[in-house]
Order: structure tokens, then C-alpha cells, then sequence
């Protein structure tokens, strides 16, 4: 069995027979060790959000500040090759999941500038086989951010560049191999990772208090935290909201 690490490029190989599955799984237990100091970048983070919200209760005690939240949906494209083989080739199997999220925007008075922050919830599943045996992955990312945004053009159409902070959690995940009669479930390790995303998108207004937008956005999950062996994560998000 071939099962290629998410975020690290190193592999766990194994020969499975009927009778050693069980027990090769609980020894090897096929997780994705991602050792991160939390507590290096926690500070970090922790500032920033300090900063984050004091600028956002600057700008929402502004008579004149346009404050919007809402929420949407669209689509998360993984890009890198670990995540996107097939399982039967030693990957994930993952190529296009459906993320759904929330978002806040408060407008900075006469510029065409605005403070954003956000989150959304990927669901990364998964199935295949290798070597006879029946793989099934399942995984949940969530990716909070923070940053802003620039109004290129006014009008009822505008359209804006966007740069974010990335904050990337991974959640404890399974993996589930049966054959052979055989069935076992073993835990995928999670951990959490920070980087950066660009983008550019277009809002227009629906009604007098709705806007709709659409953006993409290419995100670098774990510019910083990674290990020296760690292949970059990266992925391509296209996304649709809806702002009150």
C-alpha cells in the first residue's frame, strides 16, 4: 500500500497480505505526521487578529463606513501533484471539492479600499483502489483570512484586487482500507499551516442593500510553518457570495 503524505514528500510503502492488514495498519497507522510549532506562530497570529479587530471597530463606529456580511459557495482546485494523483498512484485522489464560507467587509471611508475577513469549510473525500484493496479517504480543511481589498473602477459594477493572510487548519481525517475480508479504519493527523492568497473578482449591486460577487483567488497555504522536506500546498478558489 502506497499512501503519499499531504503535506511532506515522503512516502509509507507497505505489502499487504489478508492476514497482516490489521495489524500493519495499527502499526504504521498511516498518518500524516506534520510537526508544526504551534506556539512560534500563535503569537503571530494573535497579533494580527488584535490588529484586525481594533481596525474593524475603528471603522464600524465611522457613521459613514459601509459594513456587509454574507456568505457563499464555489469550488477549491488542488494544484499540487501529491494531492491530485489517484490513489491506485499513490495520492489523494483529490482534483476539484465544493467549499462553503462566510465573509465580512467593511468599506474605509472615501478610498477604494476595504477590510475583509473571512473563512470557509473544504471537504476532502475521496475513494480507489490499490493493489486489490479499496481505499477511502475523508478530510475537512478550513482556511480563515484576513486582508483587503481595492475598488478598481466605481459604478454598479465594480470590479477589485484582493490580497489575504491565510490561516489553514486541517482537521483529523480517516483512512479506510478493506480487503481481504478485512476492513480498518486508522486516523489521518491534521495540523495547521500559514500563507497567503491573491486574487481579483467583480461585485455588483442586486438590490439596494445586496451585493453579489465573484472572485478567484490562488492560495499559498504553508509559506510559513513548513518543514524543510515539505512540498508547497497550494490551491485555486473560485468563489460566489452574497453580501448584505
Amino acid at each position: 500500500m502506497l499512501i503519499k503524505m499531504f503535506f511532506q514528500n515522503k512516502f509509507f510503502t507497505q505489502n499487504f497480505e489478508p492476514s497482516k492488514c490489521k495489524g500493519l495498519l495499527e502499526k504504521q497507522n498511516f498518518s500524516v505526521s506534520l510537526k508544526y510549532n504551534i506556539y512560534k506562530y500563535g503569537g503571530i497570529m494573535k497579533k494580527l487578529i488584535t490588529i484586525f479587530a481594533v481596525t474593524f471597530l475603528f471603522i464600524s463606529s465611522n457613521s459613514f463606513a459601509q459594513f456587509s456580511v454574507g456568505g457563499g459557495m464555489g469550488a477549491t482546485f488542488f494544484l499540487n501533484d501529491d494531492v491530485t494523483k489517484s490513489i491506485s498512484e499513490g495520492g489523494y485522489g483529490l482534483g476539484t471539492e465544493f467549499h462553503y464560507g462566510a465573509k465580512l467587509r467593511f468599506g474605509i471611508p472615501l478610498t477604494p479600499f476595504s477590510i475583509v475577513g473571512g473563512a470557509y469549510w473544504t471537504n476532502m473525500k475521496s475513494d480507489g483502489t490499490y493493489e486489490g484493496y479499496s481505499v477511502e479517504y475523508d478530510q475537512t480543511m478550513f482556511v480563515f483570512s484576513g486582508g483587503a481589498e481595492m475598488t478598481l473602477m466605481p459604478g454598479p459594477i465594480k470590479p477589485f484586487i484582493a490580497a489575504d493572510l491565510l490561516y489553514t487548519k486541517i482537521n483529523d481525517g480517516e483512512l479506510t482500507v478493506s480487503g481481504g475480508g478485512t476492513s480498518t479504519t486508522s486516523t489521518v493527523e491534521g495540523d495547521t499551516r500559514t500563507g497567503l492568497g491573491f486574487g481579483a473578482g467583480v461585485k455588483f449591486t442586486l438590490l439596494p442593500i445586496i451585493d453579489v460577487e465573484l472572485v478567484a483567488k490562488y492560495n499559498m497555504h504553508n509559506l510559513w510553518g513548513k518543514e524543510d522536506d515539505e512540498d508547497s500546498f497550494n490551491t485555486y478558489t473560485i468563489t460566489a457570495n452574497i453580501l448584505f
